[in-house]
Order: structure tokens, then C-alpha cells, then sequence
């Protein structure tokens, strides 16, 4: 996921995950002119978006990481 540039929905976790769009475009659900406006920013600004250490945080190996500590811990 190094280097990739999102663009994700404004549902469950993505906001806080992308940083309030820091890290990527977040754009309303089944909006179809707001998902082309976000795609478009993303394929014409090279660089633009960070993205990389977003991506590396939120791997599947770190979530679940995470979630193991939680348990572990008797948080969850």
C-alpha cells in the first residue's frame, strides 16, 4: 500500500482513519459527482496525498495486532 492515494466513503471509520482527509479524499456515499471530483484530484496530484504511513497503521497485520492487545488487556 506504499505511496497509494484514497479515496474512501464517509462511513464507519474512514474519516478518522484518513485524518479528516489529511491521508486521502473522503466523499459523501452514493455520490457519484463527489467520488469523480475525488478521483480526479487524486490522478492529477502526484504527491499530494500522504498516504504511506496511513496505509502502514491501518494494515490488517497492525489492526490485528491491536485487536490482540485489546483482548489481552480485558478491554474489549
Amino acid at each position: 500500500a506504499a505511496n497509494l492515494k484514497i479515496v474512501a466513503t464517509d462511513v464507519g471509520g474512514n474519516r478518522e482513519a484518513l485524518l479528516n482527509g489529511k491521508y486521502g479524499k473522503i466523499v459523501q456515499p452514493y455520490s457519484v459527482k463527489s467520488l469523480t471530483s475525488a478521483m480526479e484530484f487524486v490522478m492529477s496530484n502526484q504527491g499530494s496525498i500522504e498516504s504511506k504511513e496511513r496505509a502502514r497503521i491501518y494494515s490488517k497485520e497492525n489492526m490485528a495486532l491491536e485487536y490482540l492487545n485489546l483482548y489481552s488487556t480485558g478491554i474489549i
